[in-house]
Parts: structure tokens; sequence; C-alpha cells
């Protein structure tokens, strides 16, 4: 078969077209794709420092801060210290002598997941810096800061936990307590309950407002706090009876309402890449922020679990236990 002329230049025009489009998709250059978190500082004493890879300026570390390969952390002062949480629940602590630290780990948490978490993380730093305020570690120099959670090591109370055993009325203290009863998710769960003051030991009983018992018979503790085991919490009224040796007592009311559609946790929130701890302490921080605080009891349960051996979960515990977390508008 023969071609005209016409033919061959059209094919010949086609191969040129072909050639110049794989040309343009091959040099031309792709988005560049945001790193991959490879860590965050879980705990830390002041002051830490984060170089990034990329020569921005040092940063100063904060509870959650993200890491990724390539940056540098540095501790200045050989009382400072930081631990770093790197890849499956891996935990690396790095001191003056093993400073600046270079983050080997490859990165595999989205750093979505960082922006989402960043401001939750500045909202725990106040309560951080109280914390460091008022306490002091019990740690000898050259001891792992990472063994434990931070509030483990210490050798003192944090200021807003009253001891018991004082001759005051039993005092049990949450957000809008006095304004309006703190709401509770329903649902088969377990309800921990916190108070200060009055002489030990305690009896403890929960019941709805039409006097049907919810457990079979009173509890006893030397201290709080205390963690009632599950319970089937139905949509209506409740309330806590906290008596302390000196037949001081206090009721505590709260409202428990099926779960809203408006508390629906962002998909960040819920993402697998986190260890539980971090997520559970993620949603609580949330939800503490939602309707003005208005979920703040609800979120003080999804945490307390978790607060004894997760620091910034024990951080977030102890505001709640005591106030809002956030006041001002809705978020």
């Amino acid at each position: 078969m023969r071609y005209s002329n016409f033919h061959i230049g059209l094919l010949v025009g086609l191969l040129a077209l072909l050639a110049l489009s794989l040309i343009l998709i091959l040099t031309v250059k792709k988005p560049a794709e945001s790193p991959m978190i490879a860590g965050w500082i879980e705990q830390f004493n002041p002051p830490v420092k984060i170089q990034r890879r990329d020569s921005s300026p040092e940063e100063e570390a904060k509870l959650l801060t993200p890491v990724y390969q390539g940056d540098k952390v540095t501790v200045p002062t050989a009382a400072a210290w930081v631990c770093l949480q790197l890849g499956e629940l891996k935990l690396v602590e790095v001191k003056h002598q093993n400073s600046p630290y270079e983050v080997k780990q490859q990165g595999t948490v989205p750093s979505r997941l960082g922006n989402f978490w960043k401001p939750f993380g500045e909202l725990l730093m106040p309560l951080f810096q109280v914390d460091q305020k008022y306490n002091s570690n019990n740690t000898k120099p050259g001891d792992s800061h990472c063994e434990k959670p931070l509030h483990l090591l210490r050798s003192t109370t944090p200021v807003n936990i009253k001891s018991n055993g004082s001759a005051d009325p039993v005092t049990i203290s949450w957000p809008n307590s006095q304004e309006q009863p703190p709401y509770l998710f329903a649902g088969k769960r377990p309800l921990y309950l916190t108070w200060w003051g009055g002489q030990s030991p305690y009896t403890i009983t929960v019941t709805g407002v039409d006097n049907s018992v919810l457990l079979p018979s009173p509890l006893k503790t030397e201290q709080p706090p205390i963690k009632i085991s599950e319970v089937e919490f139905k949509p209506g009224e409740y309330q806590a009876i906290i008596k302390d040796n000196a037949n001081n007592e206090t009721p505590f009311r709260f409202t428990v309402v099926t779960q809203p559609a408006t508390v629906n946790y962002p998909p960040e929130a819920k993402a697998t890449e986190l260890p539980a701890t971090v997520r559970k302490t993620l949603q609580a921080t949330w939800l503490a922020t939602q309707e003005n605080g208005k979920w703040s009891f609800e979120a003080y349960q999804q945490v307390a679990d978790i607060a004894e051996n997760y620091y910034p979960a024990w951080l977030l515990s102890k505001k709640l236990e005591v106030g809002k977390l956030v006041d001002g508008t809705n978020k």
C-alpha cells in the first residue's frame, strides 16, 4: 500500500506531537509531597530545640511537636532532656550528652495529622508549664526519664491536686457543675470520679434521680480518684453521692444523653496511623473544646483510663477535673 506525501507528513506530525507530550510529562515537576512524620515530643524538660532539615529557624519544643527524618533535636543544658516517640512505641531519650540528635527514623504518619494536632498540643502547653513550675524531678543524673510518664517521676504533688485528710466537707469539682449538670454519653461503660477534702475513707453510691440504684452496694475507697466498673447508663438524670468518714456528703448530678450527631470526631482524630494513647488524647482534647466546654465531663471519662500511663493524657485529665479546657465561643 502506498502512502501519499500528505499521509506521511500527517504521521510524522503525530509522532512529533506524541514525543513532545512525553517530554513534557517527564520534565514537568510534580508538586513536592509533604514529608511523613517520623515521631513527636512525648515529654521533656526544657529547654529543647528542634532544627528542621530544611534549615528553617530553630523551634522551641512543645508537647506533641512533630519531628521528621533529618531533623536535629538539641538539648543545650545538663538538666534538660526530651523523650521522642519514634516509630511504633519506640521511645528515644535525648540528653545533653547525646545532643544534637538527628532523627534517622523514616516517617510513617501523614503530615496532615501533625497539622491537625498542633493546636491541641499548644492547648496542653500552659498546663505543662504549670506542672513544671510547681513540681521537681526526683530522678538522679543519668537516670532514664522515658521509662515512666513524667508525673510518675515527680517527687511533689501538683498544686491543683488537693490532698484529702482535711476537715473540709467533701467537694466535687467539675466543669459547670453549679450551672448545669455535666453530660455523659449513654452506654455500658465505666465511670471515673474525683473529689477533694473530707476525711478518708469514702463511700460512693450512684443512683438515678428516680432513686434507681446502679451499684449493687456502695463502693469504698481510701482516696480519690475512683473508677466504677462498667455500668449501663441510659439517657436520664443521675447523681453520685460521696460520703466521708465524718458523714460529710456531697451529691454530684450529671445527665446521660445519646451521643448527638454534632459530636463527630474529625477523620484525623480517628487515624489508625497513630498509637491508641495519642488517638484517645486527641479525641478527648477535641471533644473538650466543642460547644464551649459542654462535653468536658465526657472528655474526662474518655481520657481518664489512659492518664496514669500517658503524660499528655494525665495533663488533660488534671485540667478537666477542675474546669474547662477552653473558654469562649464554640469551636
